[in-house]
């Protein structure tokens, strides 16, 4: 088993879960087994850019429905259907469908994902928690800022990323050559230069070491 072997980190798409019966939730209940083991193997549970099955969405508008590494199409580009779209909709279900009031030591990282999708996903959950608390377990924008962690990309503004999510849940990604990564990675402290020392050294490196030793 992995447990055993020491692994610190496993690695999902941001998706819903295929089942005989249809697309479940992460959510669902029907999974608290392995939620409840990653807890209490103090395990990271990180969502990585895929294929989350969300070209059904371009399909509706006429387009293509075939998963590619780069869009082809300004629409779906636009209304970002590969990255933020899918990890959006995924921690937005995790939250609401109750995962990390049954599991409170569970923590989960976003790679390669982007950032920008975090400042509107805090802004709608204060939204329903104000319209619906009784529907939460607690104020979900707390949920949120305690539970996950973030890789911004190179071009998204991480002053507003730090101000939704919490400078400590902030980490440095970098997965070249892909979209997210850098070939020298310690460059990115040219896009982070108006910040502190104190939070630079957080997001390049404090944060995620903390996140998988502790």
């Amino acid at each position: 088993m992995a447990i055993d072997r020491g692994v610190r980190i496993i690695a999902f798409r941001p998706a819903p879960i295929s089942s005989p019966s249809g697309p479940r939730s992460l959510g669902d209940p029907a999974h608290d087994r392995f939620w409840a083991m990653a807890a209490g193997a103090n395990i990271v549970v990180a969502f990585h850019a895929a294929d989350s099955g969300y070209a059904k969405y371009a399909a509706d508008w006429g387009e293509r429905t075939k998963f590619g590494t780069f869009s082809e199409s300004p629409f779906a580009e636009t209304l970002s259907l590969h990255v933020e779209r899918p990890v959006f909709d995924t921690i937005a279900a995790m939250i609401g469908h109750g995962v990390f009031d049954r599991h409170p030591k569970l923590r989960v990282a976003t790679v390669e994902l982007g950032s920008g999708w975090v400042p509107e996903l805090t802004r709608r959950l204060g939204l329903a928690y104000g319209k619906m608390p009784r529907a939460f377990g607690k104020d979900p924008v707390e949920t949120f800022r305690e539970h996950v962690w973030v890789a911004p990309f190179q071009e998204d503004s991480v002053v507003p990323l730090i101000d939704a999510l919490g400078l400590e849940h902030v980490m440095l990604g970098s997965d070249w050559p892909h979209p997210e990564g850098l070939a020298i990675p310690s460059t990115f402290l040219e896009d982070i230069a108006e910040l502190s020392p104190y939070q630079q050294r957080r997001i390049m490196s404090d944060n995620l070491r903390e996140l998988i030793t502790t």
